[in-house]
C-alpha cells in the first residue's frame, strides 16, 4: 500500500509544509502547533522553519520548542507576544524537502508527490487530477478534480482497498472508484 506523508496542499516542490501553526498559547508570543504527520522529530531537530507569510515564505528561527502530551508548542524569534503570535495562526509551516529524512519505503510519498497526478479508475477511465489532500482522523482523503464537472470535487480514501497503484514516472494514480460513487 503507497504510503502518503502527510503535509497539506502545495505547489512549491522545494518545500514540504510539516505543520500549520495553531491559536496562540499565553501571552509571551508561543504558538500551538498543529503537526501534519506522526512524528514531532521534524519539528524538533530543524531550528530554521519556513513559514507562510502571504503569498511568500519568511524564514524564521525558532527560539524554543516542547513537546508534551498537550501538543506541540513554538516560539519564535522576535514573536514575543500574543498579539505578534496571532499573525501567525493559521499559517503553514515548512522545511525544504532536502532537510526532511528520506522516505523509508519505495512506496511513501509526500502529499505534494500527489498532487497533479492523473487519476485513472481500474478500467483506465480518467477520473480527474488529483488536486489535493486533507487529513481526517480515520485516514487522509485524496481530493480530485473531476473531468466531468470543472466543479466538482471527488473525495476518495487513502486506504489500501481504494489505491492500488501510484506511477510517479506516469504521472498517475490508479484507484479502485468510479466517477459515479
Amino acid at each position: 500500500m503507497p504510503i502518503a506523508v502527510s503535509s497539506p496542499n502545495s505547489t512549491d516542490i522545494s518545500k514540504i509544509i510539516i505543520g500549520r501553526f495553531g491559536a496562540p498559547f499565553g501571552v509571551k508570543g508561543w504558538l500551538h502547533i498543529v503537526v501534519f504527520n506522526d512524528e514531532v522529530d521534524s519539528f524538533l531537530q530543524n531550528s530554521q522553519w519556513s513559514c507562510a507569510a502571504g503569498e511568500s515564505w519568511k524564514s524564521m528561527k525558532v527560539e524554543d520548542i516542547r513537546a508534551n502530551s498537550g501538543g506541540v508548542k513554538a516560539k519564535l524569534q522576535g514573536v514575543d507576544d500574543r498579539t505578534a503570535a496571532e499573525q501567525w495562526t493559521n499559517k503553514d509551516i515548512a522545511l525544504e524537502r532536502g532537510e526532511l529524512p528520506s522516505l523509508a519505503e519505495d512506496d511513501e510519498y509526500y502529499w505534494q508527490d500527489l498532487i497533479g497526478l492523473q487519476a485513472l479508475d481500474v478500467d483506465g477511465e480518467i477520473l480527474g487530477e488529483v488536486c489535493g489532500m486533507m487529513r481526517t482522523g480515520a485516514h487522509d482523503i485524496l481530493r480530485i478534480a473531476a473531468t466531468t464537472d470543472a466543479k466538482a470535487e471527488i473525495l476518495v480514501p487513502y486506504v489500501e482497498a481504494h489505491v492500488v497503484q501510484v506511477d510517479m514516472s506516469a504521472k498517475t494514480i490508479r484507484l479502485h472508484w468510479q466517477q459515479d460513487w
